[in-house]
């Protein structure tokens, strides 16, 4: 459930805007539970009060920004590594792909985590200026790398 971007309210209790593609979800899910011998139940709730929609909304944002923060986190972390390495001048092939390879990584994270925010988390924007620097940070260290092999000139 969390990987779909529910929250947990309580005891197995779930949360998830209404949607078709998340109706489907939940409806599939219980079918499966139901098939192991385990009882779930789907309903579409409403709130008339704005205070209990402002609560789940806020459950919703808090655990994706959870998310992003780690995100930027190993976003920092591979700008540490790009730093270490310039320092070091170890500007080889086999680097460049470690690194690259990384950046793919924390760019596929990104689009995961993005599918499961529904209400636009407060640490959104913060992560996608982290990944634009990763990857700035990454272009400048490939440059350095083809300079290295001297190929900047091909």
């Amino acid at each position: 459930m969390r990987a779909k971007g529910a929250v947990s309210l309580q005891n197995g209790a779930w949360a998830l805007p209404d949607s078709p593609k998340n109706g489907q979800f939940a409806k599939d899910t219980a079918s499966f539970i139901r098939s192991e011998g385990g009882n779930a139940f789907v309903f579409i709730v409403t709130s008339a009060e704005d205070d209990e929609n402002r609560s789940i909304t806020d459950m919703f944002r808090n655990n994706i920004d959870e998310e992003y923060i780690e995100l930027i986190s190993r976003c920092r972390d591979l700008r540490s590594e790009l730093e270490k390495e310039t320092r070091q001048k170890k500007f080889t092939f086999a680097e460049l792909d470690e690194n690259e390879e990384d950046l793919q990584k924390l760019t596929g994270w990104l689009r995961k985590i993005r599918s499961r925010d529904f209400f636009k988390g407060l640490k959104a924007d913060d992560a996608d200026k982290e990944l634009e620097r990763c990857r700035k940070d990454l272009e400048a260290f490939e440059q350095e790398v083809y300079r290295a092999e001297g190929l900047d000139n091909v």
